[in-house]
């Protein structure tokens, strides 16, 4: 086994009952009194046991001779270092049939601790970033690492990134739900993502891709809340050695409420799944420019790019030339969905979080859909004016999202020093007015702005 799957991730274990069907897949019970269940797994080609002995089968397969009683059977695939997998207990019962189990492979930290053991660490165009199979790029422990520039220097730039979603569900009343940038708060240690196998790595001399997909679970003291469920995530990470400073994510959000084997971990979706109307899908990051404390924020809406830098240009505890002039941080929307009619450039204090589960979730629809702006095709949030840590974002929106239905965006990771000669180290910058083009901060993000339009040739 993998070291690390002994001190990371843990098999997320299911124990109840779920839909079990007689079907004729696989072979009929043996005429001795006993059953037999036709076990599936999603994905396919994952170890049986049952009753905690492993089976020497792998889904899909028939497990026969199964007394009647309750039993415990548990599909689970080891992989990139994690136990993906099910555990489900449930009675056997003499009906003549094969009984019928269909089971997901997942992954779900129970605290934060196991989140660090799991960080792969990949360096590409100047930059290293950290992934985890659970599915929060730039995430090590929390407090930076995340995301270092140059790649060699220790120099800290963010804490988190995470794709962000917001909509109204078709069933629980009037209020929206919404992804928390974080999927834990001191009161809820089990987050709701949960990793899928497997993620997948490949460089070559020009690039790094990195692939991963999670889901969207609510633990088990959540289910009955109404929350944000039944999303599958799925993230392209891309950086090319020849381009600096840059990494492009692809996200695809897909809604799964219908999907027998999402159903089987969350039973208390109606029948038919759930819809979400005038939803906003997005991309956010905890842009931590060394001292989280001391960064402002500036909108660029020609180029649908939020920016996070040191208020002063000044970081001592940053290594060589950045001490005194530390890289700007900017979030570029690249691609939003057909039919998106609205970008939305935002960003708000750490004290304004929103957590999952909690009766501020839907604060999260009212920041990623900036409801209280009147601009039209690129709304903006507040413009912060005093320096402090902040997250942003850029969201796409409104969609809709019915069972099966997906949208995908496109956002660019981007990092550059200040332009020579637009700044004093230790002075500060205000963020200014968006709209114009020639003000002190838009002059220092020229370059990164800049980098931006090289994104856009990234593969789609």
């Amino acid at each position: 086994m993998h070291d690390r799957l002994a001190r990371g991730a843990l098999l997320l274990a299911l124990v109840g009952a779920v839909a079990c069907d007689s079907s004729d897949g696989g072979q009929g019970p043996p005429p001795d009194g006993t059953e037999s269940v036709f076990v599936t797994s999603d994905p396919a080609g994952a170890r049986i046991e049952v009753d905690g002995r492993d089976t020497g089968l792998l889904t899909p397969d028939t497990v026969s001779r199964l007394t009647i009683g309750t039993h415990t059977v548990t599909v689970r695939m080891d992989t990139a270092g994690v136990a993906y997998g099910m555990t489900l207990t449930f009675p056997i019962m003499s009906d003549g049939g094969v009984q019928r189990v269909d089971l997901p492979l997942v992954a779900r930290c129970l605290s934060p601790a196991c989140l660090p053991p799991l960080a792969t660490f990949h360096d590409v165009g100047g930059v290293r970033f950290v992934t985890n199979p659970l599915g929060m790029p730039f995430y090590h422990d929390g407090s930076g690492g995340g995301l270092l520039y140059p790649a060699a220097s220790g120099n800290s730039y963010a804490s988190l990134g995470t794709p962000v979603f917001a909509g109204f569900p078709s069933q629980g009343g009037p209020d929206p739900v919404s992804l928390g940038v974080y999927p834990f708060d001191q009161t809820n240690p089990t987050p709701y993502w949960t990793g899928r196998p497997a993620p997948s790595d490949s460089s070559a001399a020009d690039r790094v891709v990195h692939r991963q997909s999670l889901w969207i679970v609510p633990p088990t003291y959540f289910m009955r809340f109404t929350t944000v469920r039944g999303l599958e995530i799925d993230q392209r990470l891309e950086g090319r050695n020849d381009v600096d400073g840059v990494v492009v994510i692809r996200v695809v959000f897909r809604n799964i409420t219908d999907r027998a084997s999402y159903r089987a971990i969350d039973s208390v979706i109606p029948a038919g799944g759930l819809v979400y109307d005038n939803a906003y899908v997005g991309f956010a990051l905890d842009g931590d420019i060394g001292d989280a404390t001391d960064d402002l924020v500036a909108y660029f809406p020609a180029q649908r790019t939020v920016v996070t830098y040191d208020a002063d240009f000044q970081e001592v505890g940053f290594t060589g030339g950045a001490s005194a002039a530390p890289a700007l941080l900017g979030l570029r929307l690249l691609e939003a969905p057909p039919g998106a009619t609205t970008t939305v450039l935002t960003s708000w204090p750490q004290s304004a979080d929103w957590f999952l589960g909690k009766t501020n979730e839907p604060l999260g629809w009212s920041v990623l859909s900036a409801s209280g702006s009147t601009r039209t095709g690129t709304k903006l949030g507040p413009v912060p004016t005093l320096a402090r840590d902040y997250r942003m974002a850029v969201t796409a929106g409104p969609v809709r999202l019915a069972p099966g239905d997906s949208a995908v965006i496109r956002v660019a990771v981007l990092l550059a020093p200040p332009v020579d000669g637009t700044f004093t180290t230790g002075r500060v910058i205000a963020p200014g007015d968006p709209d114009d083009p020639d003000r002190p901060i838009a002059r220092a993000a020229a370059a990164l702005l800049a980098k931006g339009a090289v994104a856009e040739q990234f593969q789609p």
